[in-house]
């Protein structure tokens, strides 16, 4: 989850609510992905300090007290920015610029700068989060139980 306000209700019926379900079977890592709120939205590091307390509390509300849910800061785990950079080294910008989000954000998105390697990395980041810690599966869209 990026830390970009509180959550709401989708965010709760959409994947909070989901995780803490999954979580009564499976051994769920529940993140707050903080550099991924770096961009596109920018927000400064005092607002995104107090997203962070307030997705932690939001978590905490919606998780099961289960101790296969575990709930961690992005930025607070360094394999996640040393596979980021190892990724970022080999990753060709040609793939990157080639991303249909990236393509329609530069379209979309024209009050802000957005010519940093962090937004265009961006999925760059998504695979090191995956591989950093070497998950059963990564849910997309409706969890349902793998048997």
């Amino acid at each position: 989850m990026r830390p970009t306000g509180k959550l709401h209700l989708g965010n709760y019926m959409g994947r909070a609510g989901q995780l803490g379900q999954a979580a009564r079977s499976v051994r769920v890592l529940l993140f707050i992905a903080d550099w991924h709120a770096l961009t596109p939205a920018m927000p400064t590091p005092a607002e995104i300090t107090t997203n962070i307390k307030e997705v932690i509390l939001d978590y905490l509300a919606a998780r099961p007290r289960s101790p296969k849910c575990v709930l961690f800061l992005q930025s607070k785990v360094m394999q996640h920015s040393e596979l980021f950079l190892d990724l970022a080294m080999i990753s060709p910008l040609g793939w990157l610029e080639r991303m249909p989000s990236y393509k329609r954000c530069r379209k979309t998105l024209t009050d802000r700068d957005l010519n940093t390697y962090g937004f265009l990395g961006y999925p760059v980041l998504m695979a090191a989060d995956i591989c950093s810690t070497k998950p059963d599966f990564v849910p997309w869209g409706r969890i349902s139980r793998r048997t």
